[in-house]
């Protein structure tokens, strides 16, 4: 798809997004310039990926990483939220590939956690496994025997949860790292409420 200039205008209705590259789009554009109803994009294991990015990748990243984001853009702005964070997440792994070495770790965890700030189920996810665990490691540091087992994990559970959410004070090495093990996972909580919260407000 190319733009000569600032008054084109296209819209595209129930089409198959197998394919799609903006080329000399201008930068500030008005993301409803292009109007995409119905969209079909081609998924992959549940990611959205532009097929177009295996040809210019190697060569032209900035442009495929455009293509995602202008198409970001105006799903946004046409309420397609759900496709429009399927984008995100592409765009996002695509730049990680393009980031220092340093810095994908961060990239990576991010993922992991939430998804890039689109899944608010994975990080409650990992806050019930993180309680869980250090519950029961806490349970199998004190000894327990198999009459004792339940009572103590019950008693570490509650311990777990105090630490996992910043209640009290830390007792030993074990409820220190989980409290900073939850601070990553209570962030992009946050994070990926804030997002679902403000496209409903939208």
């Amino acid at each position: 798809i190319v733009f000569r200039d600032d008054n084109s205008r296209l819209i595209l209705d129930e089409c198959r997004m197998n394919v799609l590259s903006f080329v000399d789009l201008p930068e500030l554009e008005d993301p409803k310039k292009v109007q995409i109803r119905n969209p079909i994009f081609v998924e992959s294991k549940g990611e959205v990926k532009m097929v177009d990015e295996k040809i210019f990748w190697n060569r032209r990243p900035d442009d495929v990483l455009n293509v995602y984001r202008r198409l970001r853009k105006n799903l946004d702005s046409l309420m397609f939220y759900s496709l429009s964070g399927k984008l995100f997440v592409r765009e996002m792994r695509l730049s990680r590939m393009r980031s220092p070495w340093y810095e994908q770790p961060f990239y990576w965890a991010y993922d992991l956690l939430a998804l890039y700030g689109e899944s608010i189920i994975r990080p409650l996810i990992w806050m019930l496994a993180t309680i869980l665990g250090f519950a029961l490691l806490l349970t199998l540091t004190q000894g327990a025997t198999l009459q004792t087992f339940l009572s103590k994990y019950s008693a570490n559970l509650l311990e777990s949860t105090k630490n996992f959410f910043q209640v009290g004070e830390y007792k030993d090495f074990l409820s220190l790292v989980e409290r900073l093990i939850a601070l990553p996972i209570l962030g992009t909580w946050i994070i990926a409420l804030k997002r679902k919260l403000e496209r409903r407000i939208k």
